[in-house]
């Protein structure tokens, strides 16, 4: 499982760079650049949620062990 979340933080960062490029050619403004920003901006919420999640569950295992 860590490798799989590894992995989808790894090809994030791919996406991220990629659309910085596109960006830079295109402009903010087109309207495929919003479509790919809003989905950057939502699996960044996501992955950030899965790390508190796997955090949590981490932290209260060590305590009621």
């Amino acid at each position: 499982m860590r490798f799989f979340f590894g992995l989808n933080i790894f090809l994030w960062c791919v996406l991220l760079v990629a659309w910085g490029g596109y960006v830079g050619i295109m402009g903010v403004a087109d309207e495929a650049s919003l479509h790919v920003g809003f989905i950057l901006a939502l699996t960044a919420v996501l992955l950030c949620s899965q790390g508190f999640i796997r955090w949590r569950r981490r932290r209260t295992a060590r305590v009621s062990a």
